[in-house]
């Protein structure tokens, strides 16, 4: 009986010692070429889920990808580079669950900022090097 205790208790020792998967981990997680973009800003999500970011960027190969994670309505994504140079700009109306891709096999080498500034004014704004 108390190795079957003790078993239990060993068991449920590594069940809760597991590592917990949270939000800052899950950039590791993508794969090699995969790298997210740290978006930081003012941009409220939906008031039911604001421990989700309401937007994720991501760059994948050559190109960007965007996972709106809230409705959001209109919003204005920018990529500009290090110059404050506009080299991509578009409007869309962002749901929750759309997947935006933006092709940045064109773009030169250097720093970009990515910008998504809703009709209040509100923004994410994040910063990457190709």
């Amino acid at each position: 009986m108390k190795n079957l205790f003790a078993l239990l208790l060993l068991s449920s020792l590594c069940f809760f010692a597991a590592p917990v998967c949270t939000a800052s981990t899950l950039s590791e997680m993508t794969t090699d070429d995969t790298k997210e973009i740290d978006l930081s800003g003012n941009l409220p999500s939906n008031p039911g889920r604001s421990l989700v970011n309401p937007i994720d960027a991501f760059i994948t190969g050559e190109s960007i990808d965007v996972n709106f994670n809230a409705s959001l309505g209109t919003i204005t994504l920018s990529i500009a580079d290090e110059w404050g140079n506009v080299a991509y700009q578009q409007t869309v109306t962002a749901f929750a669950g759309q997947v935006l891709s933006i092709d940045i096999s064109s773009f030169n080498q250097g720093l970009y900022s990515i910008e998504f500034t809703n009709a209040q004014g509100q923004y994410l704004r994040g910063d990457f090097t190709i």
